[in-house]
């Protein structure tokens, strides 16, 4: 039931109310839009690093054609000259011509040369890792045994704050 209330000379209760609580609407969609916008400028770093030895392309199963595509485009750009990655051990959905289900790693190697990166660009990370600092220790000792002195690290956006801080 709707109750309205005329007033001479005014408009109606029901009408100020809707518009009163429209306007509080519309300020809270804002203010939510102002906080996401903050915290997506806060996850989202990029060091700009122009050239390092390798590139490392995290694992993320979800992600990983979104991670190679831009792993193609660094090396692709002469940023450096070898791309590194990492063993999630997870599988991938069912592959029909290999008749089985792929681990990740394998469909990323497939994607960079899918991208026209040489076989002889790439190495892999055998050792299973299963978090972003499991794959920092890895890469680590990767580095360390190849005398590695710099890398560009490739991550999703939401994901790059805190893989810097892992890395660091």
């Amino acid at each position: 039931m709707i109750l309205t209330a005329e007033f001479a000379g005014s408009k109606t209760v029901t009408g100020k109310i809707w518009l009163r609580r429209l306007g509080l609407f519309v300020s809270v969609l804002f203010a939510i839009w102002l906080v996401l916008l903050a915290l997506g400028r806060f996850l989202i770093v990029d060091t700009g690093a122009t050239k390092a030895d390798a590139l490392v392309v995290l694992s993320g199963s979800a992600n990983y054609k979104e991670r190679t595509d831009w792993a193609a485009k660094v090396f692709h750009n002469g940023q450096t000259p070898i791309v590194l990655i990492t063993n999630d051990n997870l599988r991938g959905g069912w592959s029909s011509p290999q008749q089985r289900n792929p681990f990740f790693f394998e469909l990323e190697l497939e994607e960079l040369k899918t991208h026209g990166i040489p076989d002889d660009r790439i190495r892999l990370i055998k050792e299973p890792v299963s978090s972003t600092y499991d794959e920092a220790k890895a890469v680590r000792e990767f580095a360390i045994a190849t005398q590695l002195r710099s890398l560009i690290v490739i991550t999703s956006p939401y994901h790059s704050r805190r893989a810097l801080w892992t890395f660091r």
